[in-house]
């Protein structure tokens, strides 16, 4: 199948998956433990459908909170990646146009990727899929750009990082009561889970270069891997004086959303 290469679609890229599986960190169980508690979810889940799976990090995560569960993703290259487990399976499908029927899933998540998909269009076939009473849980990751111990971090996160790399458009992700109603969802809970991932040099690049700003720079900019694994070492080198690995701050949003 050829690849989809259309700017926007920064994760069809076999190149940018095999960096995207290298470098992105594992925190998906720490959120997973989070929403089990807010939720109270005592017992397994019979079905759980995780969209927008990309290598199925967030897809694995399930694992002890669902019986069955499927991850589905619109990217071939991504879902090549993903690590093979008895107890899921992965399928390549919009997450506006899920090849399941009705009331087919108890529990369905989407990390990372609300913010690129048709949210009215998702929204609406996220209710078609789940039984009543059942959630849908929309969760990110945010890189806070803050190092403790280093405020310069910051500063050149913002200033420089930001400016050489900007953000890549994408949709808004907020909710009230009245706009879940919209789609037949109540706003169940809705949080922000701090906390801080241990990175050395090497794995913090690695992390750098997975983000959809520089992806794009990569594959639609022309510039190098190399270049750019150079530049961000020169740069980071002075926040790991001394050190061999250094902290950074992120903050998941999470929204938990019952289907009524």
């Amino acid at each position: 199948m050829a690849q989809d290469s259309r700017p926007g679609n920064y994760f069809a890229f076999n190149s940018a998956a095999a960096r995207y599986v290298k470098g992105r960190p594992n925190f998906h169980p720490r959120i997973i433990n989070q929403i089990q508690q807010t939720l109270q979810l005592k017992q397994p889940i019979p079905r759980a459908l995780d969209v927008g799976c990309g290598t199925g990090l967030s897809t694995l995560a399930l694992r002890p909170v669902a019986e069955q569960i499927i991850g589905t993703d619109i990217s071939e290259a991504m879902l090549a990646m993903a690590q093979p487990d008895p107890h899921i399976i992965y399928m390549q499908a919009p997450a506006e146009n899920l090849p399941f029927p009705n009331e087919y899933f108890d529990f369905i998540t989407i990390s990372l990727a609300f913010h690129w998909v048709d949210q009215p269009k998702f929204l609406t076939e996220a209710r078609r899929l789940l039984r009543k009473g059942s959630f849908l849980v929309i969760y990110d990751n945010h890189f806070k750009g803050v190092m403790p111990g280093y405020p310069k971090f910051h500063t050149w996160f913002r200033e420089v990082f930001l400016t050489r790399f900007p953000r890549t458009p994408r949709g808004a992700v907020h909710f009230t009561h009245e706009e879940a109603l919209q789609f037949q969802f109540e706003l169940y809970a809705q949080e922000t889970y701090p906390h801080l991932l241990t990175f050395t040099i090497d794995s913090l690049i690695a992390y750098f270069i997975s983000l959809s700003h520089v992806i794009a720079v990569i594959e639609f900019g022309g510039e190098t891997v190399e270049s750019i694994e150079n530049w961000l070492r020169n740069q980071l080198q002075p926040f790991f004086q001394g050190s061999a690995e250094a902290q950074c701050a992120l903050e998941a949003p999470i929204w938990c959303l019952q289907a009524v």
